[in-house]
């Protein structure tokens, strides 16, 4: 567990350094985000907060044409989080690398990022009496879309971007020990597969000032969650801000619904573009 937080730690510092940040300009991408969150289940009330970043960089790229660039390179993801009740708690962390791939027009760009990492959890009853340990090896692909067609193209302030994302977490190994006051359990280990696909509609760019520019939203996603054996959806507000026409941070509140199933949670998170913010200094 000290590794794993030692190696978030360690993206951490890469994102804030002068090397790495002198990089965003050009092949580049930094991101960072939180959320905190509470979900109802048969009178249990579960509560919990996450933190991730997520670099990639693109050493090498090519122009393909005159308005189309590929870049190619890796990418580094650091996720930590706790959630719990009055009677039991559960942390994690996990990390996460391999290849990221980038085409970027003048209108729109595309990411692809494929790898693998681990997972590790540590679950406990307050009392003291459970304790379940769980690691996770696992692989991870993704996909984002960024179109930007109506702002950049036609200068519409109206629906001015689109956002289109696709996670999956496919497990490969999984080690778990469990016990019951010191006493050996036969494991139960939770299933962290998860596919997930998102939509996020930005609606109307309003100007604050000559540079400065909020704008409204709303995201909608679409996912399952094997340990849960049920598909679910989220959808809620959102937020964005953008300074010389560069987005980068949002905030979002939204509701998530497990189908067929009690549970229900609310959610809110922030988003930061650290690439976009530093590429307008």
């Amino acid at each position: 567990m000290q590794k794993k937080i030692q190696c978030l730690l360690l993206i951490i510092f890469l994102s804030r350094s002068n090397i790495v940040l002198g990089m965003t300009k050009k092949n580049a991408d930094f991101y960072s985000g939180a959320g905190y969150y509470k979900m109802n289940h048969m009178n249990n009330k579960i509560s919990g907060h996450y933190f991730w970043e997520k670099l990639k960089i693109r050493p090498f790229d090519v122009n393909i044409s005159d308005q189309l660039n590929l870049g190619t390179g890796f990418f580094v993801n650091g996720k930590m989080g706790c959630s719990g009740t009055d009677e039991s708690s559960n942390h994690w962390q996990s990390l996460t690398g391999g290849l990221s791939l980038k085409l970027i027009s003048s209108y729109w760009d595309i990411d692809f990022d494929f790898g693998g990492g681990q997972r590790s959890s540590f679950d406990k009853a307050k009392e003291g009496k459970y304790r379940s340990d769980q690691h996770d090896t696992f692989t991870y692909l993704a996909s984002h879309l960024d179109w930007r067609y109506i702002r950049d193209h036609r200068k519409s302030r109206s629906v001015p971007k689109t956002c289109i994302d696709f996670e999956a977490v496919i497990p490969q190994k999984t080690h778990q020990s469990r016990s019951w006051e010191g006493v050996q359990l036969n494991p139960e280990p939770y299933n962290i597969r998860r596919i997930e696909l998102s939509l996020e509609q930005w609606i109307y760019d309003h100007n604050i000032t000559d540079t400065m520019r909020i704008t409204p939203g709303i995201k909608l996603w679409f996912g399952r969650e094997s340990n849960e054996d049920t598909n679910y959806y989220q959808i809620g507000p959102a937020l964005m801000l953008s300074y010389k026409n560069k987005d980068f941070f949002s905030v979002s509140i939204f509701y998530k619904k497990l189908i067929d199933s009690e549970k229900d949670q609310w959610q809110g998170a922030f988003f930061f573009d650290i690439g976009n913010f530093f590429k307008v200094l």
